[in-house]
């Protein structure tokens, strides 16, 4: 009982303590992309601070290369539909 208390305060101390790191990559990250508008460059925002909790709880990053190559795939396939190309 106490152990599993003492890791859910420990696994919220964690994600509250990356936070300031997750959010300032993720505007970074977001910036860099000059190629959108504000909207696209905040989807980029909340799909970065997305990806990056999911790296902090997984500790994988191998996940989050296959899930942002999932979210690229997606777009392209978009792309090829909305042109016509298919």
């Amino acid at each position: 009982m106490f152990a599993a208390k003492r890791r859910m305060v420990s696994a919220v101390s964690a994600s509250v303590a990356a936070l300031p790191g997750i959010l300032a990559i993720s505007l970074i990250w977001s910036v860099l992309h000059i190629q959108y508008d504000w909207f696209g460059a905040s989807l980029v925002f909340g799909l970065g601070v997305l990806l990056g909790y999911v790296r902090l709880y997984s500790g994988s990053t191998t996940l989050v290369i296959l899930l942002h190559a999932l979210l690229n795939l997606e777009s392209v396939l978009e792309t090829v539909v909305v042109l016509g190309w298919m």
